[in-house]
């Protein structure tokens, strides 16, 4: 999710996401979220998301949580060319460094 810089602090990201959650709890799945900034990370802790500082932390010597990261989750990810595109723009136009941290919500 990214909201244009004009249109943020306006609550348009927090109900994008509320609304996202809302829709996705019908699934009954572990929702996993990558995100790097400091409101995306209140959102999720506000949401009950469990937040890890990086990659690593998340891992945590699980196996089958590194397979997921290293391989399926960027195959999945790289393999839609839209994420690329948004990626590389990111990238040039405000110079993303893309730290990410991650966060995990377990279904009820």
């Amino acid at each position: 999710m990214f909201i244009e810089r004009e249109y943020r602090r306006n609550g348009y990201g927090k109900y994008l996401f509320e609304t996202s959650l809302r829709t996705l709890s019908y699934s009954h799945k572990k929702h996993l979220l990558f995100f790097s900034r400091p409101a995306m990370e209140k959102m999720a802790r506000d949401a009950g998301f469990q937040v890890y500082e990086s990659e690593h932390d998340f891992v945590q010597k699980q196996p089958l949580r590194w397979l997921f990261i290293k391989f399926f989750y960027k195959v999945q990810w790289l393999s839609n060319f839209y994420r690329i595109r948004e990626l590389l723009r990111k990238k040039r136009e405000f110079g993303s460094k893309f730290h990410f941290k991650i966060a995990v919500l377990h279904p009820e």
